[in-house]
Protein backbone atom coordinates (compact mmCIF):
# COMPACT_ATOMS: atom_id res chain seq x y z
CA UNK A 1 0.00 0.00 0.00
CA UNK A 2 1.01 3.61 -0.63
CA UNK A 3 -0.90 6.53 0.98
CA UNK A 4 -3.76 4.19 1.83
CA UNK A 5 -4.19 3.01 -1.76
CA UNK A 6 -3.47 -0.41 -3.20
CA UNK A 7 -0.62 -0.57 -5.66
CA UNK A 8 -1.62 -3.95 -7.12
CA UNK A 9 -5.21 -4.79 -6.12
CA UNK A 10 -7.62 -3.40 -8.65
CA UNK A 11 -4.85 -2.53 -11.12
CA UNK A 12 -3.91 -4.12 -14.42
CA UNK A 13 -0.71 -6.14 -13.99
CA UNK A 14 1.39 -6.73 -17.12
CA UNK A 15 2.27 -10.36 -17.87
CA UNK A 16 6.01 -10.09 -18.28
CA UNK A 17 6.36 -13.26 -20.38
CA UNK A 18 3.20 -12.69 -22.41
CA UNK A 19 4.81 -11.10 -25.49
CA UNK A 20 7.39 -13.90 -25.83
CA UNK A 21 4.69 -16.56 -25.63
CA UNK A 22 2.23 -15.06 -28.10
CA UNK A 23 4.98 -14.24 -30.62
CA UNK A 24 6.66 -17.65 -30.38
CA UNK A 25 9.95 -16.37 -28.96
CA UNK A 26 9.54 -18.37 -25.73
CA UNK A 27 11.65 -21.55 -25.74
CA UNK A 28 9.92 -24.69 -24.49
CA UNK A 29 11.62 -28.06 -24.07
CA UNK A 30 10.82 -29.30 -27.56
CA UNK A 31 12.08 -26.03 -29.12
CA UNK A 32 15.70 -26.65 -28.11
CA UNK A 33 17.91 -27.54 -31.06
CA UNK A 34 21.67 -28.07 -31.09
CA UNK A 35 23.89 -28.89 -34.08
CA UNK A 36 24.31 -32.65 -34.42
CA UNK A 37 21.48 -33.33 -31.97
CA UNK A 38 20.32 -36.96 -31.82
CA UNK A 39 16.81 -38.29 -31.14
CA UNK A 40 16.46 -40.26 -27.92
CA UNK A 41 13.82 -42.95 -27.41
CA UNK A 42 12.99 -45.12 -24.40
CA UNK A 43 12.21 -48.84 -24.26
CA UNK A 44 9.62 -49.50 -21.57
CA UNK A 45 8.58 -52.63 -19.74
CA UNK A 46 5.36 -54.30 -20.92
CA UNK A 47 5.05 -55.92 -17.49
CA UNK A 48 4.03 -54.47 -14.14
CA UNK A 49 6.52 -56.62 -12.24
CA UNK A 50 9.33 -58.70 -13.72
CA UNK A 51 12.92 -59.70 -13.13
CA UNK A 52 15.18 -58.45 -15.93
CA UNK A 53 17.22 -61.57 -16.63
CA UNK A 54 19.15 -60.16 -19.58
CA UNK A 55 19.19 -57.32 -22.10
CA UNK A 56 20.77 -57.91 -25.52
CA UNK A 57 21.45 -54.61 -27.31
CA UNK A 58 23.88 -55.85 -29.97
CA UNK A 59 21.48 -55.67 -32.94
CA UNK A 60 20.34 -52.19 -31.94
CA UNK A 61 23.90 -50.95 -31.54
CA UNK A 62 24.88 -52.12 -35.03
CA UNK A 63 21.86 -50.59 -36.79
CA UNK A 64 23.10 -47.81 -39.11
CA UNK A 65 22.26 -44.41 -37.68
CA UNK A 66 22.27 -45.51 -34.03
CA UNK A 67 24.77 -43.53 -31.96
CA UNK A 68 24.21 -44.94 -28.46
CA UNK A 69 22.28 -47.56 -26.51
CA UNK A 70 22.16 -47.48 -22.72
CA UNK A 71 20.86 -49.78 -19.99
CA UNK A 72 21.33 -49.90 -16.24
CA UNK A 73 24.73 -51.47 -16.91
CA UNK A 74 25.88 -47.98 -17.92
CA UNK A 75 24.93 -46.50 -14.54
CA UNK A 76 27.36 -46.21 -11.62
CA UNK A 77 26.72 -48.69 -8.80
CA UNK A 78 25.19 -46.88 -5.84
CA UNK A 79 24.85 -48.26 -2.33
CA UNK A 80 23.46 -46.30 0.63
CA UNK A 81 26.28 -44.91 2.76
CA UNK A 82 28.90 -44.95 0.01
CA UNK A 83 30.55 -41.61 -0.82
CA UNK A 84 28.91 -39.67 -3.64
CA UNK A 85 29.27 -36.38 -5.47
CA UNK A 86 26.65 -34.79 -3.20
CA UNK A 87 27.59 -36.45 0.06
CA UNK A 88 26.89 -40.03 1.08
CA UNK A 89 24.54 -42.04 -1.12
CA UNK A 90 21.08 -41.98 0.46
CA UNK A 91 18.17 -44.39 0.25
CA UNK A 92 16.49 -41.85 -2.03
CA UNK A 93 19.49 -41.96 -4.41
CA UNK A 94 19.44 -45.77 -4.34
CA UNK A 95 15.80 -45.89 -5.42
CA UNK A 96 15.93 -42.91 -7.79
CA UNK A 97 18.65 -44.51 -9.90
CA UNK A 98 16.33 -47.53 -10.27
CA UNK A 99 13.35 -45.35 -11.04
CA UNK A 100 14.63 -43.52 -14.10
CA UNK A 101 16.22 -46.71 -15.53
CA UNK A 102 15.27 -50.17 -14.24
CA UNK A 103 18.09 -52.27 -12.79
CA UNK A 104 17.29 -55.68 -11.29
CA UNK A 105 13.54 -55.56 -11.92
CA UNK A 106 10.90 -53.69 -13.87
CA UNK A 107 8.50 -52.45 -11.23
CA UNK A 108 5.61 -50.99 -13.25
CA UNK A 109 4.13 -51.15 -16.73
CA UNK A 110 6.07 -48.47 -18.57
CA UNK A 111 9.24 -48.61 -16.45
CA UNK A 112 12.20 -47.54 -18.61
CA UNK A 113 14.61 -50.46 -19.20
CA UNK A 114 16.79 -49.09 -22.03
CA UNK A 115 17.22 -46.03 -24.24
CA UNK A 116 18.70 -45.31 -27.65
CA UNK A 117 20.00 -42.26 -29.49
CA UNK A 118 19.86 -42.17 -33.29
CA UNK A 119 20.02 -39.71 -36.16
CA UNK A 120 16.24 -39.62 -36.56
CA UNK A 121 13.05 -40.81 -34.90
CA UNK A 122 12.32 -43.70 -37.27
CA UNK A 123 15.76 -45.26 -36.75
CA UNK A 124 15.49 -44.78 -32.99
CA UNK A 125 12.11 -46.53 -32.98
CA UNK A 126 13.51 -49.38 -35.11
CA UNK A 127 16.43 -49.75 -32.72
CA UNK A 128 14.08 -50.14 -29.76
CA UNK A 129 12.48 -53.09 -31.56
CA UNK A 130 15.88 -54.76 -31.92
CA UNK A 131 16.60 -54.76 -28.18
CA UNK A 132 15.87 -58.17 -26.72
CA UNK A 133 14.89 -58.18 -23.05
CA UNK A 134 14.39 -61.48 -21.27
CA UNK A 135 11.90 -61.10 -18.44
CA UNK A 136 10.80 -63.41 -15.66
CA UNK A 137 7.28 -62.17 -15.06
CA UNK A 138 6.29 -61.93 -11.39
CA UNK A 139 2.93 -61.45 -9.67
CA UNK A 140 2.10 -57.78 -9.26
CA UNK A 141 0.14 -55.79 -6.70
CA UNK A 142 -1.82 -52.61 -7.42
CA UNK A 143 -3.86 -52.05 -4.25
CA UNK A 144 -1.90 -50.53 -1.34
CA UNK A 145 -3.86 -52.35 1.37
CA UNK A 146 -3.22 -55.64 -0.41
CA UNK A 147 0.45 -54.73 -0.77
CA UNK A 148 0.71 -54.34 3.03
CA UNK A 149 -0.17 -57.99 3.63
CA UNK A 150 2.55 -60.47 4.45
CA UNK A 151 1.84 -62.71 1.47
CA UNK A 152 1.79 -59.88 -1.12
CA UNK A 153 4.36 -59.84 -3.96
CA UNK A 154 7.47 -58.08 -2.65
CA UNK A 155 8.71 -55.18 -4.78
CA UNK A 156 12.03 -54.44 -3.03
CA UNK A 157 14.13 -56.95 -1.11
CA UNK A 158 15.95 -53.95 0.40
CA UNK A 159 12.92 -52.08 1.79
CA UNK A 160 12.21 -52.31 5.53
CA UNK A 161 9.43 -50.58 7.45
CA UNK A 162 10.53 -47.52 9.40
CA UNK A 163 8.55 -46.14 12.31
CA UNK A 164 9.06 -44.26 15.55
CA UNK A 165 9.82 -47.63 17.12
CA UNK A 166 12.71 -48.37 14.75
CA UNK A 167 13.19 -50.43 11.58
CA UNK A 168 11.63 -53.83 10.92
CA UNK A 169 13.73 -56.97 10.49
CA UNK A 170 11.91 -58.26 7.41
CA UNK A 171 11.61 -56.71 3.96
CA UNK A 172 8.15 -55.31 3.26
CA UNK A 173 6.11 -53.20 0.86
CA UNK A 174 5.38 -50.91 3.80
CA UNK A 175 8.11 -48.27 3.67
CA UNK A 176 7.00 -46.23 6.67
CA UNK A 177 4.41 -46.17 9.43
CA UNK A 178 4.12 -42.65 10.82
CA UNK A 179 2.13 -41.99 14.00
CA UNK A 180 0.83 -38.78 15.50
CA UNK A 181 -0.65 -39.14 18.99
CA UNK A 182 -2.02 -36.66 21.50
CA UNK A 183 -4.07 -37.10 24.67
CA UNK A 184 -6.39 -40.06 25.28
CA UNK A 185 -8.32 -40.98 22.15
CA UNK A 186 -10.77 -43.34 23.92
CA UNK A 187 -11.64 -40.73 26.54
CA UNK A 188 -12.12 -38.17 23.80
CA UNK A 189 -14.70 -40.27 22.02
CA UNK A 190 -16.41 -41.08 25.34
CA UNK A 191 -16.91 -37.33 25.88
CA UNK A 192 -18.47 -36.81 22.44
CA UNK A 193 -22.21 -36.32 21.90
CA UNK A 194 -21.90 -37.38 18.28
CA UNK A 195 -19.33 -39.51 16.45
CA UNK A 196 -19.04 -39.92 12.69
CA UNK A 197 -16.77 -42.47 11.03
CA UNK A 198 -16.39 -43.19 7.33
CA UNK A 199 -13.98 -44.78 4.87
CA UNK A 200 -12.78 -43.38 1.56
CA UNK A 201 -10.92 -44.54 -1.51
CA UNK A 202 -9.33 -42.21 -4.07
CA UNK A 203 -7.41 -43.01 -7.25
CA UNK A 204 -4.19 -41.69 -8.73
CA UNK A 205 -4.71 -38.51 -10.76
CA UNK A 206 -2.17 -37.36 -13.32
CA UNK A 207 -1.42 -33.68 -13.68
CA UNK A 208 -2.38 -33.65 -17.37
CA UNK A 209 0.01 -30.80 -18.15
CA UNK A 210 -0.32 -29.57 -21.75
CA UNK A 211 3.39 -29.95 -22.58
CA UNK A 212 4.79 -33.50 -22.41
CA UNK A 213 8.29 -33.89 -21.02
CA UNK A 214 11.03 -32.84 -23.46
CA UNK A 215 14.63 -32.39 -22.35
CA UNK A 216 18.07 -32.16 -23.95
CA UNK A 217 21.65 -32.72 -22.81
CA UNK A 218 25.13 -32.35 -24.25
CA UNK A 219 28.05 -34.06 -22.52
CA UNK A 220 30.99 -32.13 -23.96
CA UNK A 221 34.33 -33.81 -24.70
CA UNK A 222 35.94 -31.81 -21.86
CA UNK A 223 33.63 -33.51 -19.32
CA UNK A 224 31.25 -30.61 -18.75
CA UNK A 225 27.53 -31.23 -19.18
CA UNK A 226 24.79 -28.86 -20.32
CA UNK A 227 21.14 -29.71 -19.79
CA UNK A 228 18.01 -28.01 -21.09
CA UNK A 229 15.17 -29.13 -18.84
CA UNK A 230 11.47 -28.31 -18.61
CA UNK A 231 11.70 -28.72 -14.87
CA UNK A 232 10.37 -26.93 -11.81
CA UNK A 233 13.57 -27.68 -9.90
CA UNK A 234 16.78 -26.84 -11.74
CA UNK A 235 18.98 -27.19 -8.66
CA UNK A 236 17.70 -30.61 -7.60
CA UNK A 237 17.95 -31.76 -11.24
CA UNK A 238 21.59 -30.67 -11.24
CA UNK A 239 22.28 -32.35 -7.89
CA UNK A 240 20.58 -35.61 -8.90
CA UNK A 241 22.50 -35.83 -12.18
CA UNK A 242 25.76 -35.26 -10.29
CA UNK A 243 24.94 -37.90 -7.67
CA UNK A 244 23.42 -40.58 -9.88
CA UNK A 245 25.82 -40.30 -12.82
CA UNK A 246 28.98 -39.51 -10.81
CA UNK A 247 29.68 -36.13 -12.40
CA UNK A 248 31.19 -33.20 -10.45
CA UNK A 249 28.46 -30.71 -9.62
CA UNK A 250 30.51 -27.79 -10.92
CA UNK A 251 30.70 -29.41 -14.36
CA UNK A 252 26.91 -29.41 -14.81
CA UNK A 253 24.80 -26.50 -16.05
CA UNK A 254 21.01 -26.84 -16.13
CA UNK A 255 19.18 -24.34 -18.34
CA UNK A 256 15.46 -24.08 -17.55
CA UNK A 257 13.07 -23.88 -20.48
CA UNK A 258 9.52 -22.57 -20.37
CA UNK A 259 6.97 -24.89 -18.77
CA UNK A 260 3.75 -25.83 -20.49
CA UNK A 261 2.21 -26.76 -17.16
CA UNK A 262 3.67 -28.85 -14.34
CA UNK A 263 1.71 -28.53 -11.05
CA UNK A 264 4.37 -30.49 -9.14
CA UNK A 265 4.77 -33.21 -11.78
CA UNK A 266 8.04 -31.83 -13.15
CA UNK A 267 10.00 -31.52 -9.92
CA UNK A 268 11.84 -34.85 -10.10
CA UNK A 269 14.50 -36.22 -12.48
CA UNK A 270 12.84 -37.54 -15.62
CA UNK A 271 14.15 -37.41 -19.21
CA UNK A 272 17.28 -35.35 -18.53
CA UNK A 273 19.11 -38.19 -16.78
CA UNK A 274 18.65 -40.40 -19.82
CA UNK A 275 19.73 -37.54 -22.10
CA UNK A 276 23.01 -37.13 -20.23
CA UNK A 277 23.68 -40.87 -20.18
CA UNK A 278 23.04 -41.16 -23.93
CA UNK A 279 25.04 -38.03 -24.74
CA UNK A 280 28.07 -39.27 -22.79
CA UNK A 281 28.05 -42.41 -24.91
CA UNK A 282 27.17 -40.79 -28.24
CA UNK A 283 29.49 -37.79 -27.75
CA UNK A 284 26.69 -35.73 -29.29
CA UNK A 285 23.71 -33.72 -27.96
CA UNK A 286 20.61 -35.86 -27.34
CA UNK A 287 16.99 -34.84 -26.92
CA UNK A 288 14.32 -37.11 -25.41
CA UNK A 289 10.66 -36.25 -25.90
CA UNK A 290 7.96 -38.27 -24.17
CA UNK A 291 4.69 -38.94 -25.96
CA UNK A 292 1.46 -38.40 -24.06
CA UNK A 293 1.26 -42.15 -23.56
CA UNK A 294 4.76 -42.20 -22.09
CA UNK A 295 3.88 -39.36 -19.74
CA UNK A 296 0.94 -41.35 -18.40
CA UNK A 297 2.78 -44.68 -18.26
CA UNK A 298 6.15 -43.53 -17.03
CA UNK A 299 5.91 -40.36 -14.93
CA UNK A 300 4.44 -39.77 -11.52
CA UNK A 301 0.80 -38.91 -10.84
CA UNK A 302 -0.66 -37.52 -7.65
CA UNK A 303 -1.06 -40.26 -5.07
CA UNK A 304 -4.13 -42.30 -4.17
CA UNK A 305 -5.18 -43.04 -0.60
CA UNK A 306 -7.33 -45.48 1.34
CA UNK A 307 -8.55 -43.87 4.55
CA UNK A 308 -10.83 -44.24 7.52
CA UNK A 309 -11.56 -41.07 9.49
CA UNK A 310 -13.44 -40.86 12.82
CA UNK A 311 -14.28 -37.58 14.57
CA UNK A 312 -16.25 -36.90 17.74
CA UNK A 313 -17.70 -33.63 19.01
CA UNK A 314 -19.87 -32.22 21.76
CA UNK A 315 -23.27 -30.72 21.02
CA UNK A 316 -21.78 -27.21 20.95
CA UNK A 317 -19.38 -28.21 18.13
CA UNK A 318 -16.28 -28.70 20.25
CA UNK A 319 -14.20 -31.51 18.73
CA UNK A 320 -13.21 -34.00 21.40
CA UNK A 321 -11.27 -36.54 19.33
CA UNK A 322 -9.91 -37.18 15.83
CA UNK A 323 -8.72 -40.57 14.68
CA UNK A 324 -7.54 -41.51 11.19
CA UNK A 325 -5.90 -44.40 9.39
CA UNK A 326 -4.54 -43.33 6.00
CA UNK A 327 -2.75 -45.59 3.55
CA UNK A 328 -0.79 -43.67 0.91
CA UNK A 329 -0.08 -45.40 -2.41
CA UNK A 330 3.50 -44.40 -3.28
CA UNK A 331 3.73 -46.30 -6.53
CA UNK A 332 6.82 -48.40 -7.20
CA UNK A 333 9.21 -46.51 -4.91
CA UNK A 334 8.91 -45.19 -1.35
CA UNK A 335 8.22 -41.52 -0.74
CA UNK A 336 4.50 -40.80 -0.61
CA UNK A 337 3.79 -37.32 0.84
CA UNK A 338 2.18 -38.50 4.08
CA UNK A 339 3.82 -35.89 6.33
CA UNK A 340 2.93 -32.89 4.20
CA UNK A 341 -0.64 -34.16 3.84
CA UNK A 342 -1.13 -34.69 7.58
CA UNK A 343 0.32 -31.28 8.47
CA UNK A 344 -1.80 -29.44 5.92
CA UNK A 345 -5.12 -31.12 6.72
CA UNK A 346 -5.29 -31.98 10.42
CA UNK A 347 -3.72 -28.74 11.67
CA UNK A 348 -6.97 -26.88 10.96
CA UNK A 349 -8.91 -28.51 13.80
CA UNK A 350 -8.18 -28.13 17.50
CA UNK A 351 -8.68 -31.19 19.67
CA UNK A 352 -7.00 -32.43 22.87
CA UNK A 353 -7.16 -36.03 21.66
CA UNK A 354 -5.79 -37.26 18.34
CA UNK A 355 -4.48 -40.49 16.87
CA UNK A 356 -3.28 -40.65 13.26
CA UNK A 357 -1.65 -43.63 11.60
CA UNK A 358 -0.23 -42.95 8.13
CA UNK A 359 1.39 -45.57 5.90
CA UNK A 360 3.74 -45.19 2.92
CA UNK A 361 3.17 -48.28 0.74
CA UNK A 362 4.77 -49.31 -2.55
CA UNK A 363 2.75 -50.87 -5.40
CA UNK A 364 3.44 -51.76 -9.05
CA UNK A 365 2.53 -48.36 -10.42
CA UNK A 366 4.60 -45.31 -11.46
CA UNK A 367 6.16 -43.54 -8.48
CA UNK A 368 3.95 -40.68 -7.36
CA UNK A 369 4.97 -37.05 -7.75
CA UNK A 370 4.01 -33.85 -5.99
CA UNK A 371 0.63 -32.49 -7.03
CA UNK A 372 -0.68 -29.15 -5.69
CA UNK A 373 -0.09 -29.46 -1.92
CA UNK A 374 1.19 -33.05 -2.14
CA UNK A 375 -1.18 -35.60 -0.63
CA UNK A 376 -3.41 -32.95 0.86
CA UNK A 377 -6.26 -33.06 -1.65
CA UNK A 378 -7.35 -36.71 -1.15
CA UNK A 379 -6.67 -36.43 2.59
CA UNK A 380 -8.72 -33.24 2.90
CA UNK A 381 -11.54 -34.87 0.94
CA UNK A 382 -11.73 -37.60 3.58
CA UNK A 383 -11.51 -35.32 6.61
CA UNK A 384 -13.80 -32.57 5.34
CA UNK A 385 -16.46 -35.09 4.29
CA UNK A 386 -16.57 -36.42 7.85
CA UNK A 387 -16.62 -32.88 9.28
CA UNK A 388 -19.63 -32.05 7.07
CA UNK A 389 -21.53 -35.13 8.29
CA UNK A 390 -20.58 -34.50 11.90
CA UNK A 391 -21.83 -30.91 11.75
CA UNK A 392 -25.15 -32.02 10.27
CA UNK A 393 -25.53 -34.71 12.93
CA UNK A 394 -25.35 -31.91 15.53
CA UNK A 395 -27.75 -29.68 13.55
CA UNK A 396 -24.97 -27.13 13.01
CA UNK A 397 -24.31 -25.52 9.66
CA UNK A 398 -21.02 -27.05 8.35
CA UNK A 399 -19.51 -23.61 7.75
CA UNK A 400 -20.49 -22.41 11.21
CA UNK A 401 -19.04 -25.62 12.69
CA UNK A 402 -15.68 -24.81 11.12
CA UNK A 403 -15.72 -21.22 12.35
CA UNK A 404 -16.27 -22.14 15.98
Amino acid sequence: MTSGKHRVIGKDTPKTDGIDKVTGRAIFGADVYLPGMQVGKVLRSPHAHAVIKSIDTQKAETLPGVKAVVTSADLPALSPGDPGRQGAITDRDFYLTREFLAREKALFHGHAVAAVAAIDESIAEEALGLINVEYEVLPHVLEPEVAMKGDAPLLHETLYTRSQRGTSDEASNLAEHWELNRGDIERGFAEADSIVEDSFSTQVVHHGYVEPDSETAYAHPDGTVEVWANTQSIYSTRSDIAQLLDIPLGDITVNPTELGGAFGGKETLRASGLCVLLSKKALLPVQVRFSREEVLRGTGPGNAIRSTVKIGARSDGTITAIQARIVFDAGAFPGAPLRSAIRRVFSHYRTPNMKIDAYDVVTNKPHVAAYRAPGATPTAFSVESVVDDLARSLSIDPMEFRLR
